[in-house]
């Protein structure tokens, strides 16, 4: 029986789209000025502070959103969510697998299973579906694949 032939190491670096990534930037920026034009107002009535602090939550979110990435090369696996930064040799990567969505507007995302700890997601490879309503959860699973397959050549 022939051999399968190894998958090529090619360098990996998956980050959110660009017009994501802008969207996400101007939104949190504008979040943050006006939370930071409103802050007065908020302490002269002081019932004010709660939306005041839910806005500043949604400028963090927003801006959270640019650092998601996910890089993978000689040195291992490096994985920014929005709250927390992974980095794995890849001798401590047990499995890397393919997660599938929980919703309709979910997506399908890579799963690293680190020998010791709790699994995490790559947040990177999730896709948004709002803008695009004719793709759905499965029209994805072909890119995750095949980006689980080049994540998965650096084990070997």
């Amino acid at each position: 029986m022939p051999k399968k032939p190894k998958a090529e190491k090619v360098p990996v670096a998956l980050q959110r789209p660009r017009s994501e990534r802008v969207f996400a930037a101007a939104f949190g920026v504008a979040f943050g000025l006006l939370a930071l034009v409103n802050l007065p107002a908020a302490f002269r009535h002081g019932g004010a502070l709660v939306p005041e602090a839910l806005v500043l939550l949604g400028a963090f979110v927003c801006l959270r959103v640019i650092r998601v990435r996910c890089t993978a090369g000689e040195e291992g696996l490096a994985v920014r969510n929005y709250l927390r930064t992974h980095r794995l040799d890849w001798a401590a990567v047990r499995a890397i697998t393919a997660d599938p969505p929980v919703s309709k507007l979910d997506s399908w995302r890579i799963l690293v299973v680190p020998e010791q700890g709790r699994p995490f997601g790559i947040d990177a490879s999730r896709r948004a579906y709002l803008r695009a309503p004719s793709r759905g959860p499965d029209d994805d699973r072909k890119e995750v694949d095949a980006l689980r397959r080049q994540l998965q050549a650096w084990m070997a």
